[in-house]
């Protein structure tokens, strides 16, 4: 189950059997601790909030909201490919790595060999969020 969290980028798992429940997050390296139903549940509604959470960034962000791009992109923008419209481009920029400066989108554009310079695009630029995609 350790390497299933780690392939798919998942921050906990559960393992269930007849007698008892596994928790396993990042919190706690991975580790399986034993747990009962009760955590099992507060498990499950922190993650739909923290999944509402983010479709309520996604949405914005797709509607123009910088910020909002900005807390995703550095969320979800090291393992996944991040794709965004700018001005003056007619195809979205597909992108990962990112880092952020007062003026500036710096990253890497998936499929590129990566260089110690990163492109960089100013803020204002910016129109949406495209996708997210692993």
């Amino acid at each position: 189950i350790k390497r299933y969290l780690n392939i798919n980028n998942c921050k906990i798992g559960f393992l269930f059997h007849s007698q008892a429940i596994y928790l396993l997050s990042e919190f706690n390296n991975f580790r399986s601790v034993k747990t009962d139903i009760n955590e099992l549940l507060n498990h499950l509604e922190l993650t739909n909030v923290n999944f509402s959470d983010d479709c309520l960034l996604f949405e914005n962000a797709s509607n123009g909201d910088f910020e909002c791009f900005k807390q995703l992109a550095q969320k979800y923008g090291n393992n996944s490919e991040v794709a965004f419209i700018v001005k003056g481009e007619s195809a979205p920029i597909i992108g990962f790595l990112f880092q952020f400066s007062n003026d500036y989108i710096l990253f890497d554009y998936c499929g590129v060999k990566a260089t110690n310079k990163k492109p960089k695009i100013l803020i204002g630029s910016f129109l949406k969020l495209k996708y997210i995609k692993e």
